[in-house]
């Protein structure tokens, strides 16, 4: 084993200029644990370059007892580099402005290049492949190119904090931005200067997955009144409406768009009319709670149920004699729906075993006792005593022979 002390503590008992030439191997070990020993090893031996690349390896300060020689050489450079990004810092300018030579040490550490020259760092082409490498290098970029939009965004593919560093000028581009929080919603915080730029929101709904909710559910309140991005978001989602405002949720256009991608988006509406409400029950017939706010003519109940018989499923509809009528001549089976008051009307009744037969098992049991309604297979739902009527049954078998079976 070796065992070390300082180059100080040897001083006192070695007053020759160099240490005992014992071996190279713990001289160099020397130097790698305190640079100050360098001053201790021969002359020779300190002009050796693989000699001192070794040492750089563990210790790059023994650098800045070499002298020019070493620190200047560009061959001897790269490879220090190689061995130890540290030893950029103290290669000489010109070589601290070698593209390769800090390229070599940027790949180990980023860090090397705020040892860079000036020239160097506002090169574009250099800085470019060293963002690449590593988005932290906008670090240590010239203030020009921290304006430069493909750098900016080249560290963003990595790293939202690359806006960090980004010039003020790039932060207010409404363009810039836009891209810059479609690569990261994270870059939302910095856009504080953008806050009343329609143009960047409606990017942003336009661009961004979920931009729609960016723009309204979070963003500054002067969206949710903006009709143009508004109608952008919701033209792409239409949960969007329900976060306009209330004037525009009463916008017919916006409330029919969408409506056509979801029926639910009429409970959204602070009004619906009649165009977006026979959309929205034609999907499903729920939908007609949100039209029965306000007062309806007995032609938009029409039209309403024309869309969709099963509207009367829906209790306030179920007592409306129009609206009942009108579903039950598109589907019989609908009169189960009816009031009790509905079901006991002939010309309800009439209408709905006309459509189908087998609605008269909904029918009052005063109108299943009716003979004028027992026809053919109708009569499995007619009365005790009109099933064992034979001039009934004799009747009924005229419209369909299997009728008999239903015979009391």
């Amino acid at each position: 084993s070796v065992h070390w002390c300082s180059a100080s503590s040897l001083r006192p008992a070695l007053p020759s200029a160099t240490l005992p030439r014992s071996s190279e191997r713990i001289e160099r070990l020397h130097c790698q644990r305190d640079a100050a020993a360098l001053d201790y090893v021969g002359a020779a031996l300190r002009r050796e370059a693989s000699f001192i690349l070794d040492v750089v390896r563990q210790n790059e300060l023994v650098l800045l007892r070499t002298g020019e020689e070493f620190c200047s050489d560009r061959a001897f450079m790269l490879k220090a580099a190689r061995l130890n990004w540290k030893s950029f810092m103290h290669a000489s300018e010109e070589l601290r402005g070698d593209p390769e030579i800090a390229f070599v040490a940027c790949r180990q550490n980023v860090k090397a290049l705020q040892h860079a020259t000036e020239e160097l760092r506002a090169n574009r082409a250099f800085m470019l492949k060293a963002i690449k490498l590593n988005w932290k290098a906008l670090r240590y970029a010239g203030s020009e190119l921290l304006a430069d939009r493909e750098l900016v965004l080249e560290g963003l593919k990595q790293n939202w904090r690359s806006l960090e560093s980004a010039a003020p000028e790039l932060l207010q581009d409404a363009k810039f931005m836009v891209e810059a929080v479609s690569s990261d919603e994270a870059c939302f915080q910095f856009t504080s200067s953008l806050a009343t730029d329609s143009d960047f929101w409606m990017g942003v709904v336009k661009n961004c997955e979920d931009g729609w909710k960016h723009a309204l559910e979070s963003g500054p309140a002067k969206n949710r009144e903006d009709r143009g991005v508004v109608h952008e978001a919701v033209r792409r989602q239409w949960r969007a409406l329900e976060y306009a405002s209330p004037e525009l949720r009463a916008d017919g256009e916006l409330v029919l768009l969408a409506v056509r991608q979801c029926w639910q988006a009429a409970g959204f509406a602070t009004r619906v009319d009649l165009a977006t409400m026979v959309e929205a029950v034609r999907q499903d017939w729920h939908a007609i709670q949100w039209f029965l706010d306000e007062p309806r003519t007995d032609e938009e109940i029409t039209d309403v149920v024309q869309s969709n018989p099963q509207v009367v499923r829906w209790p306030e509809l179920s007592k409306s004699r129009v609206a009942v009528l009108k579903a039950v001549e598109q589907d019989g089976m609908e009169l189960r729906y009816a009031s009790q008051e509905l079901r006991a009307s002939r010309p309800v009744v009439t209408a709905a075993v006309e459509q189908n037969w087998r609605a008269l098992q909904f029918a009052s049991e005063e109108l299943r006792g009716d003979k004028k309604k027992q026809d053919g297979m109708a009569l499995q739902h007619a009365t005790e005593a009109l099933r064992a009527d034979t001039r009934i049954v004799v009747e009924a078998m005229k419209h369909d022979v299997q009728a008999f079976r239903f015979a009391s």
